[in-house]
């Protein structure tokens, strides 16, 4: 379940979380709080882009924060 926070506005504002991981010759991302959901691509720009849509899109709402988080030490290209 995505974790809700209440903003400065007095609205329940989402916070999603997502992870990256670099296999051989892909991107692949993850959410904790989105069960079954991945998103696969040939770069990390790809893979950003379609997290940043696939999100919104899985969870059927725009009023949500996207935190992407990369292993530490892992090249990204933008």
């Amino acid at each position: 379940m995505p974790k809700t926070t209440l903003s400065r506005y007095s609205e329940l504002a989402m916070t999603v979380h997502v992870l990256y991981r670099q296999d051989e010759d892909t991107w692949v991302a993850t959410s904790p709080e989105i069960a079954r959901w991945t998103v696969v691509a040939d770069t990390y720009a790809e893979a950003h882009r379609l997290a940043e849509e696939g999100v919104r899109f899985a969870l059927d709402r725009e009023d949500v924060t996207v935190e992407h988080y990369v292993p530490a030490g892992t090249a990204v290209a933008a």
